[in-house]
């Protein structure tokens, strides 16, 4: 797909035409996409290799009707106590022993270490494409500044980046120079500065309010909740509450289906609107 000016993309039947920023924004849309599939396909497949595995550990264990037995009275009873536990019901007499066989016992915690395994796979498949999400929405930020910069050099004029002459004569080309100041800006922006910091650069330097083009509060807030799982394993902590104005009771962060999905969609719409706005005050 060419870079430098407008071209054609396919999409199923429909052709229509696109500048830089309007590419950037189908190549994020794409990402988000295949993100969203994988998060359908994933999960789905871990607790089919679940069910088969235990699937075919019953059948071997049906083959021994006494084992069987054995294997359904201890499920039983654990459920109950399980259940009574739930219920802060008193007075929970467990029996004193259970004739069980350990093949039967080995099965029983097996599947439920298994099943644990299960959830926690799908768990972090869920907190892994947070990251992801992010991560790709601050790569489709810097992309199109980086279609700004080229476009407009002049808005780098009012870089902190100072090169001095011993530095100057290193580059053998202006673009050379200029792409030196683009990597500068965009290093200094986005691995040092927080994202409402990045909410000013865009508003001062372009006159474009990235929290206008969003609900801004639900926005941000998926960065930080991904910096919490990353960081703090997802336990609320004194920065999540103080950027977010989250003022519940502790806990620990997740990430339910619903809220990537959601998630998904929030950042689409923001990226359709941002590269849009870019678009129709910076056009070739």
């Amino acid at each position: 797909m060419a870079i430098g000016g407008p071209s054609k993309i396919i999409e199923g039947k429909k052709t229509f035409q696109t500048s830089s920023y309007l590419e950037k924004f189908y190549d994020f849309s794409q990402e988000l996409d295949t993100l969203k599939e994988l998060n359908k396909e994933l999960p789905r497949l871990i607790k089919k290799s679940f069910l088969t595995k235990m699937t075919r550990n019953v059948k071997e264990l049906k083959k021994n009707e006494k084992e069987w037995k054995e294997f359904e009275v201890l499920e039983t009873t654990i459920f109950g106590i399980m259940t009574d536990l739930r219920n802060k019901k008193p007075d929970i007499k467990p029996p004193e022993t259970l004739d069980v066989s350990p093949k039967a016992t080995n099965l029983y915690f097996e599947s439920l270490v298994a099943a644990s395994h299960s959830r926690k796979y799908v768990e972090f498949i869920r907190i892994m494409s947070l990251e992801f999400l992010v991560v790709e929405m601050e790569a489709f930020l810097q992309k199109i500044l980086t279609v700004t910069y080229n476009r407009k050099p002049e808005t780098l004029s009012s870089s902190q980046k100072n090169i001095t002459y011993e530095d100057l004569v290193k580059f053998s080309s202006l673009d050379e120079v200029r792409n030196e100041m683009i990597e500068d800006t965009l290093l200094s922006l986005f691995m040092k500065k927080d994202i409402e910091e990045w909410n000013n650069y865009f508003k001062q330097k372009f006159g474009i309010e990235l929290a206008a083009m969003t609900d801004w509060a639900q926005f941000k807030e998926r960065f930080y909740r991904r910096n919490n799982l990353i960081h703090n394993s997802g336990f609320v902590n004194k920065i999540y509450r103080t950027k977010t104005g989250y003022k519940g009771n502790d806990k620990v962060l997740r990430v339910t289906p619903k809220y990537l999905n959601d998630s998904i969609s929030l950042f689409n719409d923001f990226a359709s609107g941002l590269s849009k706005e870019f678009d129709q005050k910076f056009s070739e």
